[in-house]
C-alpha cells in the first residue's frame, strides 16, 4: 500500500505547500473544497514530517510521527528527569532538616536539664545563706566559752 493512492508524490507536494500558505482559520474550508479527505491530507503532511513521503511509504499509527508530539514526549521525560532531581535535592533538605531539629531537641534538652541544675544550686545557695545568717550566734556562743 502507498501512500500516493491517485495522486503524485509532486501532486501531493502542492496540495501540502498550498495548504501550508492559507491563513488560519480558512484551511478547513479549503481542504472541504478539495478532493481528498482531512484524514488523507493529515497522513500527507505526517509523511511529509517524517520523511516517507518521496519513498511512498505509509506512516505508521503506533508511533508519534509529528513534530509536535515528538516534542511533547521529549518534554514529558525531561520533566520527569527535572522531577527526579528535585526529589532528590527535597529529601537532602529534608534530612538536613531532621538533623537540624534533632540538634536543637538535644540543645533544649541540655538546656532544660542546666536550668533545673541552677535552680537546685540557687535553693542550696539560699539554704547555705539562710543558715550561715542564724548560726553566726551559735559560733558567737561557742567563742564564748573559751574566752571564759
Amino acid at each position: 500500500m502507498t501512500i500516493t493512492t491517485g495522486y503524485s508524490v509532486a501532486e501531493i507536494r502542492s496540495f501540502l505547500v498550498q495548504y501550508d500558505q492559507i491563513p488560519f482559520g480558512q484551511k478547513g474550508k479549503w481542504v472541504d473544497a478539495q478532493p481528498f479527505t482531512r484524514k488523507q491530507l493529515y497522513t500527507w503532511i505526517r509523511a511529509l514530517v517524517t520523511g516517507d513521503l518521496d519513498r511512498g511509504l505509509v506512516p505508521r499509527n503506533n508511533d508519534p510521527m509529528t513534530y509536535a508530539a515528538r516534542r511533547k514526549k521529549m518534554t514529558e521525560e525531561l520533566t520527569s528527569d527535572r522531577e527526579k532531581a528535585l526529589m532528590k535535592e527535597l529529601a537532602v533538605k529534608e534530612a538536613a532538616l531532621a538533623a537540624k531539629e534533632k540538634e536543637l531537641a538535644s540543645q533544649g534538652e541540655e538546656i532544660r536539664r542546666l536550668e533545673e541544675t541552677a535552680n537546685s544550686l540557687g535553693k542550696a545557695i539560699g539554704l547555705l545563706h539562710s543558715r550561715n545568717v542564724s548560726e553566726p550566734d551559735a559560733d558567737e556562743e561557742q567563742s564564748s566559752p573559751k574566752n571564759s
